[in-house]
């Protein structure tokens, strides 16, 4: 995993030099399709500037604290977080607190695979919530799907992003009255 990472953050710098040399009109034609091969890996990067693509690389590469509120049993989320990511140099012992663990990851990507997993392997309603803006991501109702904080649902190659719900105000939509949190 730590390869992959090292390989992606390779092609954003590439991908920045090259935005670069666009915006100072020397790109080759060969150039020019490097660039449209990396667009095409990274669509994040396409409309971005190179200073703006260097902000969202550093942004990318900053680790990522996200928090779980859950009301029920979170320690299967745990045990799979220890034993996929323990050995990872950007590791760190999730820390729960009442309801609430905060977990760390190295990008909102692994982050949104990670939880996708957990929501279809754990039958316990949680939430998601972003450690810095404390809105909510998204959700699982315990029904094996997670959710985007707006109710859609969350699909493969999805990325976690802060919605408009504060965490303290938000409750899941249509969860049983015996599973409410």
């Amino acid at each position: 995993m730590k390869e992959k990472q090292e390989q992606t953050e390779q092609e954003i710098k590439r991908l920045i030099a090259l935005k670069k040399k666009q915006e100072e009109e020397t790109l080759s034609q060969q150039e020019l399709i490097k660039l449209q091969n990396f667009y095409q890996k990274h669509p994040g990067y396409e409309n971005l500037s190179s200073e703006e693509m260097q902000k969202k690389l550093d942004e990318d590469l900053r680790v990522k604290k996200v928090q779980v509120i859950s009301d029920g049993d979170i320690d299967p989320i745990i045990q799979a977080y220890n034993d996929k990511y323990k050995n990872e140099t950007w590791y760190k012992e999730p820390v729960t607190q009442g309801n609430e663990t905060t977990f760390t990851f190295p990008s909102l990507k692994e982050a949104s695979s990670f939880f996708l997993e957990q929501a279809k392997n754990v039958q316990e309603p949680f939430i998601i919530v972003d450690g810095k803006t404390n809105k909510v991501m998204a959700y699982s109702k315990g029904d094996g799907k997670l959710y985007h904080s707006d109710g859609k649902e969350f699909e493969q190659g999805h990325t976690l992003t802060p919605g408009e719900h504060d965490a303290a105000k938000f409750e899941i939509p249509d969860l049983p009255k015996s599973l409410k949190m």
